[in-house]
């Protein structure tokens, strides 16, 4: 990728509120939709003229989308973000999933954000899809903020992605395929961990049953 800003939500008042009662009690919504957008390495941003407008640009971007003024497909790269969802659910990543644990990267030749995985919290055995959970009225804060995914799943673009990629990531073959096409580095970094627990176990079952719910 080309050098260019990558931005985030602001979570520290929702955070302190958390932590220290020291803010004004609102709900998590309220936070979200009040949250700043950040770019990482301001001080270096901001004294370039080029990546300062790009974040901008990218800010403005996240902002209409958080405003229900544009799609997935004019805010992020369409493919990219169905995919990164549909790993989410076979990982069984809620954590990193949520609005405030979100990193963007601005494309400057797309003019969209990208989705950077991050803080994935993954390994958890899944209920259902967070698509079923939200359809069906039973998306909770584990899963994550309701108003966040309602911004994706009521963008019927969006899901007919996301649903593709479901199906191509739930296959049978797919896990296997992919365990296969790593497996010298996987037991390379395996070899360093045995080396500090002899008792340390790799298991992949979590994901294939995840692969079976979706």
């Amino acid at each position: 990728r080309k050098e260019a800003p990558i931005l985030k939500f602001d979570e520290s008042k929702w955070i302190n509120q958390i932590r220290y009662k020291d803010s004004i009690m609102m709900s998590e919504t309220d936070y979200f939709f009040s949250a700043a957008i950040n770019v990482f390495s301001s001080k270096k941003t901001f004294k370039d003229p080029l990546k300062q407008e790009q974040f901008l640009k990218g800010k403005a971007l996240l902002e209409d989308f958080r405003n229900g003024n544009t799609t997935v497909s004019e805010t992020f790269d369409l493919r990219q973000t169905a995919k990164l969802f549909a790993i989410a659910e076979l990982t069984g990543w809620y954590h990193g999933m949520r609005w405030h644990n979100h990193r963007f990267y601005y494309n400057p030749y797309l003019n969209r954000l990208e989705f950077i995985g991050f803080d994935s919290g993954s390994g958890e055995t899944i209920e259902a899809t967070r698509y079923d959970l939200w359809k069906n009225g039973k998306l909770t804060e584990h899963h994550g903020l309701n108003a966040w995914k309602e911004l994706f799943f009521t963008d019927e673009e969006f899901v007919e992605s996301y649903f593709k990629a479901l199906k191509e990531i739930s296959h049978p073959s797919y896990l296997k395929d992919f365990h296969r096409s790593l497996i010298e580095e996987m037991d390379d970094e395996l070899a360093i961990l045995y080396s500090e627990d002899s008792f340390y176990e790799f298991d992949t079952t979590v994901y294939f049953l995840n692969a079976e719910i979706i």
